[in-house]
């Protein structure tokens, strides 16, 4: 190369890299995008708000836990669609409320056990679970999953402040139980007066 396309190609690189810009034609600002959330693949145990920010953009996951006394913020679960294994909200302390809006569907169990803060689950898309069990919540006082079509097993036990359930989408679950749920007066599903006659 003679000393002038030398002095050529110099100049022509260092007006590019004042601009941003590769030789190659690429910006260099490309590689700084965020990246796409990277989802677990093993199932997760939440205890913490740094550990649930760290799911936000999940579609899916393989399950997933929440534990602790932190008031968890769920918002970077808004749109999680699907948990092949369980879903499991057991022994909180300040979580005032279940809500995952896009939740469609849990593989496996789905336990809300435990939470003493605890007033209402509000899965308003579940269509879908493996089983269901929900007890030792002092302080629930709603159960909301308008959108349930199937499940093998729905167990409501020991939630002394229980006063509506809303399953009515549902139209048989062949393993019922409900019991020591003496406020609950508002059932909305399959076999209503068994329900509502409970002890």
């Amino acid at each position: 190369m003679s000393g002038r396309a030398a002095v050529a190609v110099a100049a022509a690189t260092a007006l590019a890299g004042a601009a941003g810009v590769g030789l190659g034609g690429c910006r260099g600002g490309a590689a700084a995008t965020t990246p796409a959330a990277r989802c677990p693949t093993a199932p997760v145990r939440v205890t913490a708000q740094r550990e649930l920010d760290r799911l936000r953009g999940c579609s899916r996951l393989a399950g997933l836990e929440l534990r602790g006394a932190v008031p968890f913020e769920l918002a970077p679960l808004a749109g999680l669609t699907g948990i092949d294994g369980d879903l499991v909200v057991r022994s909180t302390f300040a979580l005032s409320g279940l809500r995952l809006p896009a939740l469609t569907e849990v593989g496996g169990e789905l336990a809300v056990v435990g939470n003493l803060a605890l007033g209402g689950v509000y899965l308003p898309a579940l269509a879908r679970a493996g089983a269901i069990v929900i007890a030792d919540d002092p302080v629930l006082t709603e159960l909301m999953l308008p959108a349930l079509v199937a499940v093998g097993r729905l167990h409501v036990a020991r939630v002394a402040s229980l006063e509506l359930v809303d399953v009515g989408a549902l139209p048989a679950v062949a393993d019922l139980q409900v019991e020591r749920a003496p406020r609950l007066t508002a059932w909305y599903g399959p076999t209503e007066e068994q329900v509502l006659s409970q002890p």
